[in-house]
């Protein structure tokens, strides 16, 4: 019985620490940054930062889909402590008005999701 007890309560509740988790992380210098403001340039150089990754998208507008690059390109940065869910989105940079294709669910700080309104070409 009192294994089980001990199962329930390594059951119970958990605080989602990634939610809670700063953005700032200390530099290699020891000064803390704040790993989304960095260029994707400035992100490489920083262990505690990690490169946000994701796929241009090609629109065939003759065959009304479209198809998602093989390659990834480098869009942002966030801290290497923040964990990342395993959800496929897609997301553009205001700026550009493009959607990209992202294997997880870690976006550029700024990014918003957005939806393809065709289907993938085959």
């Amino acid at each position: 019985m009192k294994w089980m007890f001990s199962i329930l309560l390594a059951c119970g509740e958990k605080e989602d620490t990634a939610a809670q988790q700063s953005s700032t992380e200390p530099s290699d210098d020891g000064v803390d940054i704040d790993c989304s403001t960095l260029s994707v340039e400035e992100c490489g150089t920083q262990d505690s930062c990690a490169l946000i990754r994701a796929r241009e998208i090609t629109v065939d507008v003759e065959e009304d889909c479209y198809s998602v690059s093989e390659s990834t390109i480098e869009v942002g940065c966030h801290s290497a402590e923040m964990g990342c869910t395993e959800a496929e989105e897609y997301a553009q940079d205001p700026a550009v008005g493009e959607c990209t294709w992202f294997s997880n669910g870690c976006l550029p700080t700024g990014w918003e999701s957005c939806e393809m309104s065709m289907e993938q070409c085959s």
